[in-house]
């Protein structure tokens, strides 16, 4: 599943209140070529600030002024230019170092090289573009910052989403003579997400819009990105009501072997590094819809359905090396292998008592019945169960008291959306 530093944005604005929220307006200003574009909310106190700062760093431009953008005020819009970086805003007081300024249509301007000012205030605007017009459209108009990605820069954005693809051998029908990358990746149009802050939650929105691979490429490659369907968890209907942290998701076959190392988990890549069978042993042990739960007390459950039981038991056994100072029970229970790092855990699983699924803070976090995979984690009473499911999935643990952490993926044809939610009470 991928998460990446977008979602820390909505960690980091945890706690913060409402917002009228940015306008975007600097975007009739810009081109229509503009690679990516962010408009901001710099009244924010010291403590919201580190996330816009990990939004920022997904920007395709880096600058040592992104860092400072706060002592502009106000609404501040960034834009990739060309690969040239220009800063709006609505103030005429400041004057960055390093910079040109122009003042445009109530925006003052800055660049590295006035020449970059050429290219704004024209006819064909970013803002009246269809692509940026068709993304804007599928977030909130409102929120702390809002993002767009063109083409070139879209990847930068998506990989902040949720969202869950499986790489596939291509059918030998469609193979060609030609030569290739070894897995033709999908292509991603556009990416557009939103920050929003409400009294009692924290919401990141993102959306993308997501196409095959180019047939020219798909014809000279041995594999192919598709994404993963999505599916109804069912085993939120068998997952103890106590689980103070559950990951579900259903992985592809040979997902771990097929998936480029330096996209998976750094706990994986670490273990991965230290034998050229651990990928492979994953594949064999996972399969169908599969979730990873904590609950008090540390102990982790996992819980999956893989087309052959007795080999996924035999390869559990094959991985324990792999977690010195962890005992590994398992059981097979309805055609279900069960893995807990205490018996205890294997008990509660096949106990008859109160499942997640009827639990009232885990139905208050309104998980969609349809999702590629979601991330759920109960924080009133601590982080320490969602701790331990956090690193799997790259997402930071809240460091002050919240409520709940949900976060999940969907995908309607081409397009992928995330949401991650952090209720604050």
């Amino acid at each position: 599943m991928r998460v990446a530093t977008l979602a820390f944005v909505v960690l980091a604005l945890a706690g913060c209140g409402g917002s009228a929220g940015v306008s975007g307006g600097a975007a009739s200003l810009l081109p229509s070529t503009t690679d990516a574009f962010v408009a901001i909310e710099t009244h924010v106190n010291a403590s919201q600030w580190p996330a816009i700062e990990a939004l920022l760093r997904r920007f395709p431009v880096q600058d040592p002024v992104l860092g400072h953008l706060q002592t502009l005020g106000g609404e501040v819009s960034i834009a990739s230019v060309g690969n040239s970086l220009v800063v709006l805003t609505r103030s005429s007081n400041v004057q960055p170092a390093g910079f040109v300024a122009k003042r445009i249509s109530g925006w003052t301007a800055f660049a590295r090289r006035a020449a970059t000012f050429d290219s704004l205030g024209g006819h064909a605007t970013l803002a009246s573009s269809q692509s940026y017009k068709t993304a804007m459209a599928t977030i909130p108009s409102h929120g702390l910052a809002r993002a767009y990605a063109g083409p070139s820069a879209a990847r930068h954005l998506v990989t902040a989403l949720p969202d869950r693809v499986q790489v596939l051998r291509v059918p030998f029908g469609r193979r060609g003579p030609g030569v290739g990358p070894p897995t033709a990746n999908e292509r991603t149009v556009w990416a557009a997400a939103a920050v929003v802050a409400g009294s009692h939650s924290v919401t990141l929105e993102a959306h993308a819009r997501i196409l095959p691979p180019a047939n020219v490429i798909l014809s000279g490659s041995v594999f192919m990105q598709v994404p993963e369907p999505e599916y109804q968890a069912r085993l939120i209907d068998e997952i103890p009501a106590d689980a103070l942290a559950v990951a579900d998701f259903q992985p592809a076959p040979s997902e771990f072997e097929l998936t480029d190392t330096a996209d998976l988990p750094a706990p994986v890549q670490a273990l991965a590094k230290k034998s050229a069978t651990f990928l492979n042993a994953l594949d064999t042990v996972l399969g169908g819809e599969t979730a990873i739960y904590a609950r008090a007390g540390g102990e982790v459950t996992l819980v999956t359905q893989p087309s052959d039981t007795k080999t996924a038991s035999e390869q559990v056994a094959a991985l324990a090396p792999f977690f010195p100072g962890v005992t590994l029970h398992t059981t097979v229970f309805g055609g279900e292998l069960v893995v807990s790092t205490s018996l205890r855990g294997l008990a509660a699983f096949r106990a008859a008592g109160a499942k997640l699924s009827a639990d009232p803070t885990f139905r208050q976090a309104k998980v969609p019945t349809d999702t590629t995979g979601f991330i759920y984690g109960d924080l009133r009473s601590g982080s320490s169960g969602f701790a331990v499911i956090a690193p799997l999935f790259g997402l930071l643990v809240p460091t002050s008291p919240e409520h709940t952490l949900l976060s999940y993926g969907m995908r309607r044809g081409n397009e992928a959306t995330s949401v991650l939610v952090l209720q604050t009470g």
